[in-house]
């Protein structure tokens, strides 16, 4: 499999409402495609969500990384799953960042999937599943504002929702009864803090939340506060899952929390990670350690990162949750023809008949690339001076 170029393009798509949640909002997607050509012209595509607040990258680092990353790739094999395997957990481990690796390794695994005339399927060795149950996310609103937001979600048929939390525990206890309005008592709940609270904040809110239903706590604490969420766990562990997810990012971090007992639950995404085998890792460590772990996702992302959450599904032992597969809920488009979102029961039915044949089961359209990334970048030509360059937006036309 020869690599002749690679394109990326930093793609911001409109969301169909305001994502909010403590410390940030966003109007926008914000995600990084990548594309990979061989030289017999199959494309191989691959997204990550860059997030400067969880592993410390944006678009342009993303941008740099896989600039850096063409001298590995022109001087690696890559002839076998098993090669892109070690390529990814042990050549761009260390070279580059966590989110620029996961755009690489789907592009990669995309790209070899077609150019073997091999469904992914059989090349991992897996079965696409019946069905995949998502969850839904409530984001921060004023509770004056929380109502429509809710009789929208309350169209799909939720098991299980969460909501994003502040400081304020008459604010937080009066969401938690606005939302069992709508969904009943029955409706499972996890809150996610965002990083804002302090032990004091937990010590003060977390029994009276647990007594109002909340059943799991997301990084409530900020990663630097790994002492305080570790007394938290040991205090209110018995009742609650305490949930890391800005905290364990590297396989290493994932084994240092299991060992000193912080946190008992992980939330994984494929792109905080570095792609599916990394995840991967980090699962399995965690069903041999008793760890619940979910498949968490980035405000945003497109089908591309939701089939690669459905893979992950498959292989990893079924995550006691799943998020994301929003598709058109939340973007006001996507960019594959063949969108990926849960459907009114809250569930992809029969995910195989929606995938293609071969890669990794989306099919991207290149014109939805050029009307939201209005400048795609070179990467990598091996007929070129291999700079980082803009490309003429009728470069895509070619893809």
């Amino acid at each position: 499999m020869q690599i002749k170029e690679i394109i990326s393009w930093h793609i911001r798509i409109p969301l169909r409402a305001e994502f909010v949640q403590s410390g940030n909002s966003a109007t926008h997607s914000d995600s990084v495609i990548v594309a990979i050509i061989l030289a017999d012209g199959t494309t191989g595509y691959g997204e990550c969500c860059p997030r400067a607040y969880v592993t410390g990258e944006d678009a342009s680092t993303v941008l740099a990384g896989l600039a850096k990353a063409r001298k590995l790739l022109a001087h690696t094999p890559l002839h076998s799953i098993e090669t892109i395997r070690e390529f990814v957990e042990e050549r761009l481990s260390g070279h580059l960042g966590l989110a620029a690796t996961c755009a690489i390794e789907s592009a990669l695994l995309d790209a070899f999937s077609k150019y073997a005339q091999a469904p992914i399927t059989q090349l991992l060795a897996f079965d696409w599943p019946e069905r995949i149950r998502y969850s839904g996310v409530a984001p921060m609103r004023p509770l004056h504002k929380m109502g429509p937001f809710l009789e929208q979600l309350r169209q799909f048929d939720f098991k299980e929702i969460k909501l994003k939390i502040g400081n304020c525990l008459a604010d937080n206890l009066a969401t938690i009864k606005l939302v069992k309005q709508y969904f009943g008592d029955h409706i499972r709940l996890r809150v996610d803090a965002n990083c804002a609270w302090g032990l004091r904040d937990a010590v003060e809110q977390m029994p009276a939340l647990i007594e109002a239903g909340a059943t799991v706590f997301e990084q409530a604490f900020p990663p630097e506060k790994e002492e305080e969420l570790a007394r938290a766990t040991a205090l209110w562990g018995h009742e609650a899952e305490l949930m890391v997810d800005e905290s364990v990012t590297t396989f290493q971090s994932a084994e240092r929390l299991i060992r000193l007992g912080i946190g008992n639950r992980f939330n994984l995404k494929i792109s905080k990670h570095g792609g599916l085998f990394n995840a991967l890792k980090i699962a399995h460590l965690a069903n041999r350690n008793g760890i619940a772990f979910q498949l968490g996702a980035h405000y945003g992302e497109t089908s591309m990162l939701t089939a690669c959450g459905i893979i992950f599904y498959a292989l990893s032992g079924q995550p006691v949750a799943m998020e994301g597969a929003f598709g058109a809920h939340l973007l006001a488009s996507d960019v594959c023809k063949n969108t990926l979102q849960f459907g009114k029961n809250a569930c992809i039915d029969a995910p195989a008949e929606k995938m293609s044949p071969l890669g990794m089961g989306y099919e991207v359209a290149p014109e939805l690339l050029a009307q939201y990334s209005p400048t795609p970048y070179r990467v990598y030509n091996t007929l070129a001076n291999n700079k980082l360059t803009p490309l003429k937006q009728n470069k895509n036309e070619n893809l």
